[in-house]
């Protein structure tokens, strides 16, 4: 990591007291509350419309039902695999080609609908744990969370560039996304606090440089509709991950841990704003040698961005209360009771709630090898979206189960809130 960025980071944490809120430590949303919330009880809940109700015009299947739906197994279409080496090449050569092409949109679309023409100017809020502050080590709450601690709010720019080096390369195989972030004084501030700086960096949460192959599951990386998530992670000493592109079928290995750090980052945009949120996991320095160490978060970063120019006061989607109304839309599974105590959950300003692990697992044994998930719900306006980043336990944890994406008109979000529980749109 570059002497620019390591420095940045150490002097966010150790910044003066007066910069961060050190008494009291902040009150975090109860670890249920996604259960729990400040909803209405079923019973005082309007009814939801029936969908024929509500979209009179439209045809709807009920899939759960399983009638009038042939699935067949499709070997009329897909020859299984295994019958022949010549037909298995040609069915891998058949999913290389659609692997690529998703690969092009998803690399090309990323770059234009958040980077493309874009300055985001932002104030930033980061959350320190006192997992890894000196003297509060051992300070957590009634559920075992460490406790938080906020810092005043950081001005930074952050911008990203698509480069290419070699225009003859097929399916933009010569072109990457560079990502630029740094912090700039405020100029209400009389004082320059070291901490903003013109030109300081922040630690990356994403690969240095972002090519179009790297947004395949085991990297980690991924947008869907206005939501996206990225990641960078650092692998324990003495381990290296080779450079250049490899085979498909050897991803998971390349990028797998144990990890000594892990940031991944979820966000949503909508119009010229955006919301992010960034998680910062360690291992603990007196760790000690062990095969799949713990990764415990450090710090959590909320960027609150605006396009071309920073947020006001008059950004209700920023300044508004704390906390997505009624709870999160749509809670997420969090495995057996032990896995769930290591998560934590966070009101933030703005209509906005984040559930995030504490505490991740490495080990590919835990809780029966299930993955983590962190999520962003936020209504900046109209539409009220929530973000999850689900993600691979164990050696895969950089990688990606899914990126799921739900969006609703916030008026609407109460009355069609999921009544089924938490379940996984997708199953792997």
């Amino acid at each position: 990591m570059p002497t620019s960025r390591r420095n940045a980071a150490a002097a966010l944490l150790l910044s003066p007291a007066g910069t961060w809120a050190l008494a009291p430590f902040i009150r975090l949303a109860p670890r249920r509350a996604f259960r729990l919330g400040s909803s209405p009880s079923p019973a005082d809940r309007p009814g939801p419309l029936e969908h024929g109700e509500a979209y009179p015009d439209l045809e709807f299947v009920n899939y759960e039902e399983g009638e009038g739906v042939e699935w067949g197994d499709g070997d009329d279409l897909f020859p299984r695999m295994g019958s022949d080496a010549d037909t298995d090449r040609e069915v891998e050569e058949m999913r290389e080609t659609q692997r690529v092409q998703n690969d092009v949109f998803q690399f090309n679309t990323y770059h234009q609908k958040f980077l493309e023409g874009r300055e985001w100017r932002g104030e930033w809020t980061v959350y320190r744990t006192s997992t890894f502050m000196e003297g509060f080590e051992d300070v957590v709450d009634e559920n075992g969370a460490p406790r938080l601690m906020r810092s005043d709010p950081l001005r930074a720019i952050s911008t990203g560039t698509k480069i290419v080096t070699d225009a003859s390369l097929p399916d933009y195989g010569g072109a990457h996304i560079r990502h630029s972030e740094c912090y700039v004084p405020d100029p209400s501030d009389d004082e320059t606090d070291a901490d903003t700086a013109p030109g300081e960096e922040p630690a990356p949460f994403w690969p240095a440089e972002l090519d179009v192959y790297g947004f395949r599951g085991p990297q980690g990386n991924m947008f869907v509709g206005p939501a996206y998530t990225l990641c960078d992670a650092d692998l324990v000493t003495g381990r290296t991950a080779p450079e250049g592109r490899v085979p498909h079928a050897m991803l998971g290995e390349v990028h797998a841990g144990p990890f000594s750090a892990l940031r991944p980052e979820v966000g949503i945009a909508d119009g010229d704003v955006r919301m992010r949120v960034k998680l910062d996991y360690r291992v603990m320095p007196d760790e000690g040698p062990r095969p799949h160490p713990q990764l415990r978060l450090a710090s959590l970063t909320v960027c609150r961005e605006a396009d071309g120019r920073w947020p006001g006061a008059g950004d209700r989607c920023f300044t508004g209360e704390a906390g997505a109304r009624g709870g999160l839309h749509d809670p997420p599974p969090l495995g057996g009771a032990e896995q769930e105590a290591q998560y934590m959950m966070l009101e933030l300003e703005g209509f906005a709630t984040c559930l995030f692990p504490h505490t991740i697992d490495q080990d590919p044994e835990a809780h029966d090898g299930r993955g983590w998930v962190a999520t962003l719900d936020w209504a900046p306006g109209d539409m009220r979206y929530q973000a999850d980043r689900k993600f691979v336990g164990g050696a895969g944890l950089k990688g990606l189960r899914s990126l799921e994406l739900t969006e609703i008109q916030s008026k609407n979000a109460e009355q069609y809130k999921p009544q089924k529980g938490p379940q996984d749109m997708f199953r792997v």
